[in-house]
């Protein structure tokens, strides 16, 4: 019965506790081509759910997006494996890869690298 207790009052407390960071909406093509062209800071994050670097890189971009200075950015997760259209338009060589768009162009990108602070430096491109 303690054990019971317990985790009902973890659950609870995880579900009080807000989330802010930003919630990467699946790739559209379509939504995205609109929301680059409309000049709006846009991060892309193309992942692979096998890759280790991609993994840590999400937690990464978790951590940033906590920030409330990056709220007005739109966030999109690019699946290596099936979003086939968008790797070839973007020159994509590889998973864990970051790219942040800005006023309706690329304005910084980041390949299959973890560190905090260069993803920080590309996801800042967009402010």
């Amino acid at each position: 019965m303690r054990n019971f207790v317990i985790a009902l009052a973890a659950l609870f407390a995880l579900a009080a506790t807000p989330s802010t960071a930003a919630t990467f909406t699946p790739y559209n093509k379509a939504a995205l081509e609109t929301s680059i062209k409309s000049g709006a800071p846009v991060v892309v994050h193309v992942h692979a759910e096998w890759c280790p670097v991609c993994r840590r890189q999400i937690s990464v971009l978790d951590e940033l997006f906590r920030d409330p200075k990056f709220a007005k950015v739109q966030t999109v997760r690019v699946n290596y494996d099936r979003d086939l259209d968008f790797l070839s338009t973007h020159k994509i060589k590889r998973q864990a890869t970051i790219l942040t768009f800005k006023g309706g162009k690329e304005v910084a990108r980041i390949e299959y690298d973890a560190d905090a602070g260069r993803i920080r430096s590309v996801v800042a491109a967009a402010q």
